[in-house]
């Protein structure tokens, strides 16, 4: 085989391999509204209070093709993307600071494909505690009130610093998506057409580089 041609064939190998890693991207989504209630033994009057939940676009085209409640995606272009799904959220009180959030989180949005900003926050939560964000349900109104259920009230998300816990917020909240790198996600189909590329690139190299006779 001349070298230049095993040359050619080692760089297209390297480049198809490249082309799947470029998607290892971060993409942040964020909430923010402004609050009052306590996080573990502070409390705190009035203060922004943001969640940001990062997870990498290696993830989102995981969890494209997977949907299941509470892990993943739920339907095509509606995510539930969790913690199970590598999801890591923080939870940042003005005046306070920002603690890590431990329990089963979630961040809820649409998605509809191409450019990342596109997409629509709906809300984040904390499944165990029933706390989510905008507009958390507080006092009576709270998830397990109906029931007789006391452990859900009043709602709150667990973090590295206790609970946080709100009596009262605002009426606006923003929310944000930012992106470290890349901005488009590739389709879990894309991937598969790589792969299979690869595989037939690789099976090329291999009966180049066989000796003749064999």
């Amino acid at each position: 085989m001349r070298p230049s041609l095993r040359l050619a064939l080692y760089l297209a190998l390297i480049s198809l391999f490249g082309s799947s890693l470029v998607f290892a991207d971060v993409i942040t989504l964020s909430i923010s509204q402004v609050a009052t209630g306590t996080l573990g033994s502070q409390s705190f009057t009035n203060q922004l209070v943001t969640v940001t939940g990062t997870f990498t676009t290696e993830e989102f085209v995981a969890c494209q093709s997977e949907y299941s409640d509470f892990s993943c995606s739920v339907a095509p272009g509606e995510f539930l993307i969790s913690d199970g799904a590598g999801l890591i959220s923080t939870i940042s009180v003005g005046g306070i600071g920002t603690v890590i959030a431990d329990s089963a989180d979630y961040f809820s949005f649409d998605y509809a494909g191409g450019d990342l900003a596109n997409i629509d926050i709906i809300f984040w939560s904390d499944s165990g505690g029933e706390l989510a964000l905008p507009n958390p349900a507080i006092g009576d109104s709270c998830i397990g009130a109906s029931d007789g259920g006391v452990y859900d009230c009043p709602v709150s998300a667990s973090t590295e610093a206790g609970p946080l816990s709100i009596t009262s917020y605002a009426d606006t909240y923003s929310t944000s998506v930012q992106i470290i790198g890349d901005s488009s996600v590739p389709e879990p189909s894309s991937l598969t057409l790589l792969a299979t590329g690869v595989l037939g690139m690789s099976e090329l190299v291999r009966r180049r580089l066989r000796p003749l006779g064999r």
